[in-house]
């Protein structure tokens, strides 16, 4: 549990580092979502809302969100939907379209959300991808989450499989 907190607050951490990137002057650009003010408009996108990593994920983005006066937009996706990867990039097409200030994106299929990022980029918007990285590491600011390989190498090496 304390982890995940932890990577929470990271990932809020950058995508209010982001947002203020030289987006101190900026208007807000409509969009529902939690956070009051004139602050800048983020946009998460998920691929789900439930469950113990996604729901803590949300809840403390709207918290913070709240209280740094960012109007937050969350977008989720919906296990076993087998158009979740097109509504997804509709989300992230959705958040350019917008003019959005930060997007935050699980990339659920990397080679679809590297162009989708690049968009966002070229558009002057910020991203950050978190547990699913894009192929293209120069199409994003920055990306949050664990490099499964070598997790599982050092797993493998300390554990006693006898």
């Amino acid at each position: 549990m304390k982890f995940r907190m932890g990577w929470n607050l990271c990932l809020m951490a950058c995508l209010v580092l982001a947002a203020g990137a030289g987006l101190g002057g900026c208007a807000n650009q409509g969009g529902t979502g939690t956070g009051h003010g004139k602050g800048p408009t983020l946009h998460l996108i998920t691929l789900n809302e439930k469950g113990p990593y996604w729901k803590p994920l949300i809840d403390s983005a709207k918290k913070k969100a709240g209280e740094r006066g960012i109007r937050l937009v969350v977008k989720t996706g919906q296990p076993g939907d087998s158009s979740r990867p097109q509504k997804l990039i509709e989300m992230v097409q959705e958040a350019i379209d917008q003019k959005a200030d930060g997007i935050a994106m699980a990339a659920l299929e990397p080679e679809m959300f590297d162009v989708k990022a690049a968009e966002a980029m070229e558009a002057g918007i910020k991203v950050v991808t978190y547990d699913t990285d894009i192929r293209t590491s120069a199409n994003r600011l920055s990306y949050i989450g664990t490099n499964n390989y070598d997790a599982g190498k050092g797993w493998v090496s300390r554990e006693p499989w006898i």
